[in-house]
């Protein structure tokens, strides 16, 4: 029988290239993408209508964090161009799925009714396949 895992307690963890991981980032959600860029191969054959052939595979994501005094992203490593390894767990649990990325975006906002602020990152495959633990 499958484990249906909760999205409660899922967190992530980035370990810059060039430093540490990066721990306590008390996530709220996280998300992933992944794409076939395909080519297009049409011709008189094809009656001209599109045909396509699949390609190289890309991923893209984000996860949003709430911002505290314990995690200043710039600071953290978390930031534009920034290269590492990003980890992202399955609920509570020890399971976790790992990919080499480069950070695209940081966005920071403010929630004033809430009193939080949050930043959002948006990340890029940098390169390799997604691995599982």
């Amino acid at each position: 029988m499958p484990t249906y895992w909760s999205g409660a307690g899922s967190i992530v963890k980035f370990t810059p290239t060039s430093g540490s991981e990066i721990t306590g980032i008390s996530n709220d959600s996280w998300g992933e993408d992944t794409e076939a860029r395909t080519a297009e191969v049409s011709n008189a054959q094809t009656g001209n209508y599109v045909a396509r052939i699949g390609g190289l595979e890309d991923a893209s994501g984000s996860f949003d964090v709430v911002w505290d005094s314990t995690l200043e992203p710039d600071a953290a490593g978390i930031k534009a161009n920034a290269t590492g390894t990003l980890k992202q767990y399955y609920g509570n649990s020890t399971k976790y799925r790992t990919r080499s990325v480069i950070i695209q975006k940081v966005s920071r906002k403010a929630n004033v009714r809430q009193g939080e602020l949050r930043f959002t990152v948006n990340w890029q495959l940098a390169s390799g396949a997604a691995t599982e633990a």
